[in-house]
């Protein structure tokens, strides 16, 4: 949950606070540029990357669902106002206060794309809502099982448990 502000500690600047925000830690307005979570992800490798608004429920459900089924590192923005420390925050992507909310066009992005989501992550806040980002790759569990496997065969077929058992057998 984003909110642009750590409205639990009674209105402190936030990493995506945008510049001039007057909090209680910045009482003349942050002077550091916010971090995009975005592109932060993008970077970091994660295979499945969506952006979503707490007041759009059935957008919210559906892209956590797809960020659940997904095998392998998900993460989904979710855009939340914080009506006691920065209301209004996103009203320009809430159309019942004028605002559009602004659905990526998955027929005209390519989710694979990882240039096109960057560039999409680049708009201004706060963007666009859905799918940036949705690739395959193996997962450290995939990978991790090969291993077991090798092991199991090794020993012969031996069981998890059994291979476990024996290991800890060992380290005593």
């Amino acid at each position: 949950m984003d909110n642009y502000v750590y409205g639990l500690t009674k209105k402190q600047t936030s990493p995506t606070s945008p510049q001039g925000f007057k909090s209680k830690t910045d009482p003349t307005g942050s002077i550091d540029r916010p971090i995009n979570p975005m592109k932060q992800l993008l970077a970091s490798g994660a295979t499945f990357i969506a952006r979503t608004h707490a007041a759009q429920v059935k957008h919210m459900v559906d892209t956590f669902e797809r960020a659940i089924l997904h095998d392998g590192f998900s993460v989904v923005e979710c855009l939340s106002e914080c009506v006691m420390f920065y209301e209004g925050s996103f009203d320009d992507s809430t159309p019942r206060k004028g605002g559009v909310y602004d659905i990526i066009d998955e027929t005209q992005h390519d989710v694979q794309d990882d240039v096109a989501a960057y560039q999409l992550a680049d708009l201004p806040s706060p963007g666009k809502f859905g799918v940036f980002y949705q690739t395959q790759r193996p997962t450290k569990n995939a990978m991790e099982q090969k291993w077991i496997d090798s092991t199991q065969a090794k020993l012969g077929g031996a069981s998890q448990k059994d291979i476990l058992r024996k290991r800890l057998e060992i380290m005593r």
